[in-house]
């Protein structure tokens, strides 16, 4: 297979109805599984989509999915009698791998709700292993048999399909919260490429060729394309588009008409990085030897709209070898102090 040749499974989140779900697209059709589509009681507009697996100790593990694609897990059983509020640390075991640095709350009486550093990390480890091994303390609790990677393809699914395409909004040309400009070009891949050179100089990257931006990866946009082996990265000047560090992934789609014919994966989160806010998403189509993945983050332009820097691979990352995961790491570390150093700043 051809570096990202079957790319073109992937997208846009323009939904299709896929098996996933029964007929009626409330309920959750991936056995042991349950769970489907939650509506406010009042309002019934669409709140999120939810899964739930019981273990033979009668604890519950939830996964919790909302338009945004933002996602949750938590653990419950109507046997614990917590104290709300209360904090627990715990260690999520996926595979031969150790997820530390995570918190539990108690939500309620009898649940707790897991809060991680970096979600995206934490579910895209989860959800390609059979089992998952919960320790808090003393405590510990298994499920075995869990395959997430088929039931958070199928909540994925049913978020698309309760949830419509975000209309494309217009940039307004009001200041950014933290200055991120770099001197205004009317040609968009001058400055991506700006700043693309500028990221790569910074990561010591060597042994990358510069792509044609159209051939890179065909969802999403790009203005600068580069590429290493099975690494494709871009960057993209959205000039046209408002800056919003909730937006919702459908975003990156905009304009596209691909659907990923298969196992879709797509999870936001958002988060600071030297000031500045960050909008980040992991989106991910599998088929039969096939996987395509992309991490995106997006950053606000102080001349109005944002950046957009997506980390590529095809192929699976393995726990020992996230090529992907640990570059996007470290542009995010980076790409702030990039594009002020690239670019000219505007004062507050």
């Amino acid at each position: 297979m051809k570096p990202l040749a079957r790319s073109t499974c992937l997208l846009v989140l323009l939904a299709l109805s896929h098996q996933a779900f029964a007929q009626g697209g409330r309920q959750l059709n991936v056995p042991p599984w349950v769970g489907g589509a939650n509506f406010q009681s009042k309002s019934k507009q669409f709140e999120n989509c939810s899964a739930s697996f019981k273990n033979e100790r009668g604890i519950t593990v939830s996964y919790f999915v909302d338009r945004r694609f933002n996602w949750r897990i938590a653990f419950s059983n109507p046997d614990w009698d917590l104290s709300v509020g209360h904090k627990l640390r715990v260690m999520i075991r996926t595979g031969d791998e150790d997820n530390r640095n995570l918190e539990m709350v108690a939500t309620s009486n009898k649940s707790f709700e897991v809060s991680a550093g970096d979600p995206i990390a934490l579910f895209e480890r989860i959800r390609f292993n059979r089992s998952i091994r919960v320790q808090a303390g003393g405590l510990a609790w298994d499920f075995p048999a869990i395959d997430s990677n088929e039931v958070t393809a199928a909540l994925v699914d049913c978020v698309l399909q309760h949830t419509p395409a975000a209309p494309r909004s217009k940039s307004t040309n009001s200041v950014a919260s933290k200055a991120l400009q770099l001197v205004p070009s009317a040609d968009p891949r001058t400055e991506s490429r700006a700043i693309t050179t500028g990221l790569l100089a910074q990561l010591g990257l060597t042994g990358f060729q510069y792509v044609a931006p159209d051939n890179a990866f065909p969802f999403g946009r790009a203005d600068t394309a580069w590429r290493k082996e099975m690494i494709t990265g871009t960057v993209s000047v959205v000039m046209d588009r408002k800056w919003d560090q909730g937006m919702s992934p459908f975003e990156i789609f905009n304009g596209n008409t691909q659907v990923c014919r298969s196992q879709l994966f797509v999870i936001a989160t958002q988060e600071t990085v030297d000031r500045a806010p960050i909008a980040r998403s992991f989106i991910s189509c599998r088929e039969i030897g096939d996987v395509v993945s992309g991490y995106y983050l997006a950053l606000p332009r102080a001349a109005g709209g944002y950046f957009q820097i997506a980390t590529i691979q095809a192929g699976l990352q393995l726990t020992t070898k996230r090529i992907a995961e640990d570059l996007d790491l470290k542009i995010r570390s980076l790409v702030v102090g990039v594009i002020a150093k690239y670019g000219a700043s505007t004062e507050q």
